[in-house]
């Protein structure tokens, strides 16, 4: 069974550092030789040792090695997902770091006109979300929230560039 989980959380809340091992804390984390990060925002991971638990992966290469790479383009990111899922048996957890960075940096990124943009990250996003429904392995998805006030209590729900891309 695969269990697939969102995690929304504010900037410098814990979201990635929750998979990391802290053995000061006592925190095991997640494997990194079972786990394989994309992460969507360059960045250090927030732990000390990072470097010596996380081999990176060269964007345009095929993941076969390294459980690590940079880039927030949604069709190799769908790409990686599928690939590890079918060809990394090692690989347990696929975890998507800052999943926020695909929408924001493609929307100010932008070269369509007009409301086209919202629809080509909606379709950026539901290309993901096909890889991760289809894959056999566990998936953390990370992203930031919105606090929305409903009128009988705040609710959250994953930030997005806007409503339109909501709507796709």
């Amino acid at each position: 069974m695969n269990i697939k989980v969102l995690v929304l959380g504010a900037t410098g809340s814990g979201k990635t550092s929750s998979i990391c091992r802290i053995p000061e804390y006592e925190i095991e984390g997640l494997d990194p030789t079972k786990t394989f990060i994309i992460a969507c925002k360059k960045k250090e991971l927030p732990v000390r040792g990072w470097l010596r638990d996380y081999q990176s992966v060269a964007v345009g290469q095929p993941p076969d090695i390294g459980n690590y790479i940079y880039t927030n383009r949604a069709p190799a990111i769908a790409n990686v997902i599928n690939h590890i899922s079918d060809s990394r048996n090692d690989i347990e957890h696929i975890v998507l770091d800052d999943t926020n960075y695909i929408m924001q940096d493609r929307y100010m990124n932008n070269t369509s006109t007009g409301y086209k943009i919202f629809t080509d990250i909606g379709n950026d996003m539901a290309m993901i979300f096909r890889a991760i429904e289809a894959s056999s392995k566990n998936i953390v998805v990370f992203m930031h929230y919105e606090a929305l006030d409903e009128g009988f209590g705040t609710t959250y729900k994953a930030k997005t560039v806007g409503k339109m891309v909501d709507n796709y």
